[in-house]
Order: structure tokens, then C-alpha cells, then sequence
């Protein structure tokens, strides 16, 4: 490592392997992603799934009967950790004072930590605060309290804001948007700093980076990809023979995937358009549908009742979708 990172090409290099851990929160040889641990244990989502013993480590989450031993958890944990650990080999190694873009390169990598963190402190609460390289002898570390990660998370936000150019300076990396939307979910999060969370947001709306599509649907498709509402968007390729996942390419679709309906097959099923067939699972709940305002144009894009699913989209489908043929 010594020497690696006294030029721009290896900070940028090392920045490119810090992003790289980010695809892998969604390509869990588990089935397991960040959007879906957040979401399993709230009111909007059921499990799903073929049946109850269908991936039953997803049923105990969304159950509230999980407990150390259940799986695939641990996969999404330790990817969090790989992606703080390349941040912080960044921080601790780059000059800043050598270049300006190792000055935004740093900017960036405070960033990711903090988004990194801020996931972590919400997912599991306390968990081991980490700024440094460690030795074989250090890995075991005390779980920090949650009010000490939310400084951290605030300090590299703080540092981070004025180092960060207004727009991106390639599509797949964070700009000072990010940053200043993150610190105020901090702040919004934990609570307090009201005024200071609403300032960060004016900010962002305000400089006229980011722009509302035209087209709702197109956020989640390729039509809106790096569009004007992009301020974190993670890149995957859809060049994969076989599946749609490959976890060998740590490019995964499979979390999407699993919450399209089972059985569903239709005229608009490959990956460059509409698809929306899958394995049943992550079923939104009639609670947090009957929530939502009908007259809404986003709505039918939100969630849809599988009933009108089926009258919208229906081309021979399986047995689940057969049911309503009737």
C-alpha cells in the first residue's frame, strides 16, 4: 500500500473499490439487500413468497421471531463493513493538499462512510464504530452508542459538503446533494435540527441540479437511468448469460426480482422494459394500500392490486395468474 495512493490514479482507484461494495449490498448469494431489511419488519410489506417455509429466515424478520442465528443477515452486515473499510483506507491515506481531485476524492469517501453508517445505525442500532485500519488483533470491537455514530455521520457529512463539487463528476459518483440530502435525513432522523435539515433540502432544490421526470415511472427503469432525479443511483449490467443474477459478477437484479408477482409472465418481460414477473415476495399490504390516495397519478407505479395487474398486463400466464382468468 505504501506509495499507492500518493497519485490521483490510485486515489481514483481506490474511490472505484469503494463504490464497487455498494453493488454488492444487492448481490447477496442470501437474497438479502438493504431495501429489503428495512422494509420486512414494518407494516408495508408481507414476506411472500411461495409459502411460509419460502426463504423462512424473511418470514421470521418480517415476524419480529429473528434472533442471532438467523441467516443471511449476516451477509448484508459484513458488506457494509468491506465498503467502511475501503473508505477508510482513503481518509487516512490520501493528501488532499497533493490535488484537487484527491480533495473531492476524500470528500467522496467521507460521504459513502456516512451512508454506510447511517444504514447500519438504522438497521441494527448500535453496532462497532470503525474509522480506522485494522490489525488481525483489533477486529474485535465494542458496539458504539447510536448517538456517537450519528456525530461521526454528521462530522464527515460537515467535512464533506464543501469539498464536493455541485454536480457529479461522472454519473455513478455522489455530488454535494448527497451529501447535504444525507445530513438532513440525519438530523430528521434523530429528531432534532429541524431548521437545519429543511435549509439543507432547500439548498439541493435550489441548485438546479436535480429536476423532477416528466415520467414517474421512469425513476425505477432504464428509461430514467442517471436522469434528472439521480442523485445515488448504483449502475448494474444486464450483459449476464443465464439468470438475472450472477453473484460471481456482483451485478444482481435478484431483489427487484423477488418482489415481482410469481408466476407472472407477460409481453413486456426482459430487462430494458416494464418487467414486472417475479417470486412473490415483498407483497405490499392491504393496510399500506388503503393508505395510499387513488387519485394519485403515482400510485398504479407504487403498488398495484394483482387483480389489476393481471387485467392490464395478463399473456398465458402461470397458475397463480390463472386464478382470475375465471
Amino acid at each position: 500500500m505504501d506509495g499507492y495512493y500518493e497519485s490521483d490514479e490510485g486515489a481514483r482507484n481506490g474511490l472505484i473499490a469503494a463504490y464497487a461494495q455498494l453493488q454488492r449490498q444487492y448481490a447477496s448469494s442470501g437474497y438479502i439487500s438493504p431495501r429489503l431489511l428495512k422494509e420486512a419488519p414494518s407494516d408495508e410489506i408481507s414476506a411472500g413468497g411461495a409459502n411460509s417455509g419460502d426463504q423462512a429466515w424473511l418470514q421470521q424478520v418480517n415476524l419480529y421471531t429473528n434472533d442471532e442465528s438467523t441467516p443471511n443477515i449476516t451477509d448484508l452486515f459484513r458488506v457494509y463493513y468491506f465498503g467502511i473499510y475501503r473508505t477508510n483506507i482513503l481518509i487516512n491515506n490520501v493528501d488532499v493538499s497533493a490535488s484537487e481531485e484527491r480533495k473531492v476524492i476524500v470528500a467522496e469517501a467521507k460521504a459513502l462512510r456516512a451512508y454506510f453508517y447511517f444504514d447500519l445505525v438504522n438497521m441494527f442500532g448500535s453496532v462497532p464504530l470503525v474509522l480506522a485500519e485494522q490489525s488481525v488483533g483489533e477486529y474485535m470491537v465494542e458496539k458504539a452508542p447510536i448517538a456517537e455514530i450519528y456525530a461521526q455521520i454528521e462530522k464527515d457529512l460537515t467535512e464533506a459538503i464543501p469539498d464536493l463539487p455541485e454536480d457529479k463528476v461522472e454519473k455513478w459518483r455522489v455530488a454535494k446533494g448527497f451529501a447535504q440530502t444525507l445530513l438532513a435525513k440525519a438530523y430528521i432522523f434523530q429528531a432534532k435540527q429541524w431548521d437545519e435539515a429543511a435549509g439543507l433540502c432547500k439548498l439541493v432544490m435550489e441548485s438546479d441540479v436535480y429536476q423532477l421526470e416528466d415520467n414517474y415511472d421512469d425513476i425505477v427503469h432504464i428509461a430514467g437511468e442517471w436522469g434528472s432525479e439521480s442523485m445515488f443511483e448504483l449502475g448494474f449490467t444486464t450483459d449476464i448469460d443465464g439468470f438475472p443474477w450472477n453473484d460471481s459478477q456482483n451485478e444482481s437484479q435478484i431483489n427487484i426480482e423477488l418482489s415481482g408477482c410469481r408466476d407472472f409472465v407477460h409481453g413486456k418481460n426482459d430487462w430494458t422494459d416494464r418487467h414486472l414477473g417475479g417470486w412473490g415476495f415483498q407483497n405490499v399490504t392491504k393496510y399500506y394500500y388503503d393508505l395510499l390516495d387513488q387519485e394519485d397519478p403515482r400510485v398504479p407505479f407504487i403498488c398495484q392490486d394483482v387483480k389489476d395487474i393481471y387485467d392490464e398486463y395478463y399473456r398465458e400466464g402461470g397458475d397463480f395468474m390463472k386464478e382470475y382468468a375465471d
